[in-house]
Parts: structure tokens; sequence; C-alpha cells
């Protein structure tokens, strides 16, 4: 006799094969019974010969009525299990009670929120555990892997493909390319942003794009940093297109060129290398190392020229000089120009201007000529100073006034009055005359006069009132 424990209790088989029976328990008390079918009861006498259920009692065969069973929790026996332990099949038709988390997360609690104020979208929760009072929280892909919300699938759902080393928070897109797809990229969040470029930066608002390499984007919407090591805070519809330019924020402002900047405002343009437009409303900075503080539709178009603000004031390709006020205009390099609003730029306005040469004989020379405008009535007045470099060596300071008038064409100039006096100079020979150019733009021409065998640097300083009608 062959016995072997099964599912549905002992089961003994005749040594030849040709006969078996369980011994089963029918989940009642009292009498245990053999139970034979047809099938198992071949090759025992007196078996009965159809196919109902039979078992043998008191030496003879007894009908067994089918039986079914339903577990319940009670029947499930936990004896040597301790609390969060799980039942584990080892794989070979057996079972035992293991440590719960056995290839699961165990550093977590998996919970879900769903009272007010998430009753109407619930949130689950997977929230850290330890035994320290606080308790970081790491997602570490593995190699150059990206860490990011949605699954890449090519179209707005999941998007392109991320970026090695990646961060993709953003789960709204209408585009598949809408994604931190450059190496080293980050979208923090917000809505259809891309960051392309390498180590470029998104961090959060809605069609935002950085593209240059090292770019980054605060946020705000439809902003675009796409020159290298280019940054928009944010605003709206801002283009950082150089090289190292930044837009602090604002609405539709361009820095275009290496390391310009503008802080804000509407419409304003730094256009040239190392320019600063502070804000306002369509100030333009294309001079190199340009300035336009604010102020409305200024431009700062001579290098190193600064226009302070006011309206409608430009520097008008002459470097150094400085503007204010409104129609102001720079006519020389080195002007300072207070103007007011007359209706044409550069029409009623208050100069100051400098310009200095040097001398190394006594032969007459022309300083550099101070513009005035045509059809323009300019009274002056201001000094012209000549010194040698030598201690107790030659020195003069002249003052000098009087009023230029120009007609409306070149070669109209004249000096209605003009005036030279003498302040004081070492040497009879030292002296300064005063002219009307009569060819090229309209100007006051200053001539002077040094030393014979003696270097001498002139400097002169001039107040003109310009008016134009």
């Amino acid at each position: 006799m062959k016995i072997e424990e099964t599912k549905e209790g002992l089961k003994f088989t005749r040594r030849d094969g040709t006969g078996s029976m369980t011994l089963t328990e029918p989940n009642v008390t009292g009498d245990h019974y053999a139970e034979f079918g047809k099938d198992n009861a071949g090759g025992i006498s007196d078996a009965p010969s159809d196919t109902k259920n039979y078992g043998r009692k008191d030496a003879a065969w007894v009908e067994v009525a089918a039986k079914t069973h339903t577990h319940t929790d009670a029947d499930i026996n936990s004896t040597g299990a301790s609390s969060g332990d799980v039942l584990t099949a080892d794989g070979s038709g057996g079972a035992s009670w293991q440590a719960g988390g056995g290839g699961g997360v165990v550093n977590f609690d998996d919970n879900a929120y769903t009272a007010s104020p998430n009753n109407t979208t619930n949130v689950s929760a997977l929230e850290a555990k330890g035994s320290t009072a606080n308790v970081d929280f790491a997602l570490k892909p593995k190699g150059s892997g990206a860490i990011l919300t949605t699954v890449p699938d090519g179209t707005v759902t999941g998007g392109n493909k991320r970026g090695t080393y990646a961060v993709d928070l953003q789960a709204y897109r209408v585009s598949a390319a809408q994604v931190a797809s450059g190496s080293y990229s980050v979208v923090s969040g917000g809505g259809r942003n891309t960051a392309s470029g390498t180590d470029a930066t998104v961090g959060g608002g809605e069609r935002n794009t950085a593209s240059g390499a090292q770019t980054t984007i605060s946020g705000g919407h439809d902003n675009t940093a796409n020159g290298s090591n280019a940054a928009v805070s944010g605003g709206y519809f801002n283009t950082a297109s150089g090289a190292q330019t930044t837009i602090s924020g604002g609405w539709l402002n361009v820095a275009s060129m290496n390391s310009a900047v503008v802080g804000g405002g509407q419409n304003n343009t730094a256009s040239g290398e190392h320019t600063t437009v502070g804000g306002g409303l369509q100030n333009v900075a294309n001079g190199n190392y340009t300035n336009v503080c604010g102020g409305y539709s200024n431009t700062a178009n001579g290098s190193y020229s600064v226009v302070l603000g006011g309206s409608s004031n430009t520097t008008n390709a002459k470097g150094f000089s400085i503007v204010g006020g409104a129609l102001a205009m720079a006519r020389n390099t080195s002007d300072f120009v207070i103007g007011i609003s007359g209706g044409v730029s550069g029409d009623m306005q208050r100069r100051e201007t400098i310009c200095y040469d040097v001398t190394t004989d006594a032969t007459p020379k022309n300083m550099s000529d101070r513009q005035v405008a045509l059809a323009c009535t300019a009274p002056f007045r201001g000094y012209v100073v000549g010194r040698s470099p030598v201690a107790g060596g030659e020195y003069c300071v002249f003052a000098i006034d009087g009023v230029i008038n120009y007609g409306g064409t070149v070669g109209t100039g004249s000096l209605v009055v003009s005036n030279v006096t003498v302040v004081h100079r070492t040497t009879a020979t030292l002296d300064v005359a005063l002219a009307a150019a009569t060819t090229g733009d309209p100007a006051l021409r200053i001539t002077v006069t040094g030393k014979a065998a003696t270097s001498m640097r002139w400097l002169a300083d001039i107040h003109f009132t310009d008016l134009v009608y």
C-alpha cells in the first residue's frame, strides 16, 4: 500500500496501482469515510459500479454526498506568524510565513487622503518613514536616466524622450517636444515648457523655451532664452537671444547682443554689447556699453552713452554723452544734454560739452568742432584751458562767449557775437580764436595756439543753449 498526502487528504493506493482511496474530512463532525468513485474503486471486491460517491462503514458501502467548502479568515492558521508577515510560496508546492516587505517598498507608507479638501480629487501619498525625526526622500534613476512624471511615448501624452540626467516634472503639453530634452536639463513645472539646451532650466510658467546651453527661464509665459548662458526671470514674450544676456521681466523685451540686459518694462531692446535698458517703454540701447535708465522711446546709440530717462531722447551716435528730459539730442562726443519738448529732437535744449586736444609747437590747431544744428541760434559761454606737463611750465585760461547762428543750409553759419577774454596766461603767444565752420556740419570751431617746442594739453568746456525753428 502506497500512502500520499494530497490537498484532498490521505490517498491510499494499491501497490499494483489497480485501485486507490482518499481519506477526507468533510467539514462535519462524526465518522470519517473512505470515499470512492467509479474511477477509483475498480479492483475492490463488491464495490458499487455506478458514478456516485461511496464510503466504507461498518463493512458496508454507504453513499456519501459531495462536499464543498468555502474558506474564511478563520480557516487560515497563522500559528508562528508575526504581525506584518505574509504567506510566501517556496516554488516547490509548499508555503510558509515570511517577514512582510520581501521585494516590496519597506521604508514608506502608502496612504490615501479622501477627506475635504481632497474629497473631490483624492490624494495618494507615498510617505517616507524611518527611525529619525527627519527622513530625506530620494529618487535615484539608474545610470544617466531621467526623473519624470509621464512615460515618453512620442505624443502629447507622454512627450518625447528626455535628455540624460534630465528632470521633467511637467505633466501638461500640447506638443511632444515640450519636455526637458537637453542633457542635464530641468523643467520644474508649469505647462507646455521646453528645456532643450544642455543644462537648460525652466522653473515653471507656460510656453517657455530654454534652448541655449546653460540658459534659464524662471517663469512667466512665452519667454525664450536661446543665447548661451542667457536668462529670463519672468514676464511674457521676452527674448534673451544674445550670449550672457538677461531680461528680468516685463513684456516683449529683447536682449540680443552679448551681455545685454533689460530690467523690465515693455518693448525695450538692448541690442548693443554690454548694454542696459532699465525699464520703461520702447527704449533702445544699441551702442556698445550704452545705458537707457528708463522713460519712453529713448535711444542710446553712441558707444558708452547714457539716457537718464524722459521721452524721445537720443545720444545720436555720439559716444560718452548723457541726455535726459524730452527730445534731447547729443550732438557731440561727451555732450551732457537736457531737453524740453518742442516737437523736434534737439530743437530746444541746454548742452554742456567738452573737448580736448594737444599742441607741441606754436602752430594754430583746430580743436574738435562743437556741432550745433541747422536753422539754429545758439548762445554759448565757457572756458578754454591750456597747460604744459612740466611743473612750473606754461598754462593759460580763456573765457569765451558769443552767439552762433545758422540758416537752413550748410555754410550759412556766422558768429554774431564772439568774445575771447584772457583770464590768465604765462606766455603772450598762447591764444584762442573762435569761428563758425563754413564746411561740413554746422559747428563752433575753436582754434588754439601753443608754444614752440612745448607740449601742451588743451580742454574746452562750453555751455550751449540750442533753439531750432
